[in-house]
C-alpha cells in the first residue's frame, strides 16, 4: 500500500472510529486521489452506539463521503467536506437488549 495511503487510512481509522462500524477496512472503501487533492469514501455502516439513546435500536449508512482539498490554494480556498445520503432507522430496543446493556 502506498505510504501517504497508509497515513490517511490510520487517520480515518482513528478520527472516523467511534461512528463508522469494519473502521479498519476503511482502506477498501477509500478512493485517494493525493495529486486532485480528492478523497471518496462509500457505503459506510454507522455503529449503532453514535445514533440512537440507549432505549433504541439504531442502523444506518453513510453513502459517500467527498472530501477536496485545494493544495494550490489552501490560502484562499476552504477545504469542502460533502457527505450525502445517511440513512437511519431507529426502532424501540428489544426487551432482552436492555436487560443485557
Amino acid at each position: 500500500m502506498n505510504p501517504v495511503k497508509r497515513v490517511v487510512c490510520a487517520t480515518l481509522q482513528r478520527v472516523l472510529g467511534r461512528f463508522v462500524e469494519g473502521a479498519e477496512q476503511l482502506r477498501e472503501k477509500l478512493d485517494l486521489q493525493v495529486m486532485d487533492g480528492t478523497l471518496t469514501l462509500r457505503d459506510l455502516a454507522l455503529k449503532p452506539s453514535c445514533l440512537a439513546p440507549a432505549p433504541f435500536a439504531a442502523t444506518g449508512t453513510v453513502k459517500t463521503v467527498f472530501v477536496r482539498v485545494p493544495w494550490a490554494h489552501l490560502d484562499t480556498q476552504p477545504c469542502r467536506v460533502e457527505i450525502s445520503t445517511v440513512l437511519a432507522m431507529l426502532r424501540p430496543a428489544e426487551p432482552n437488549a436492555k436487560a443485557q446493556a
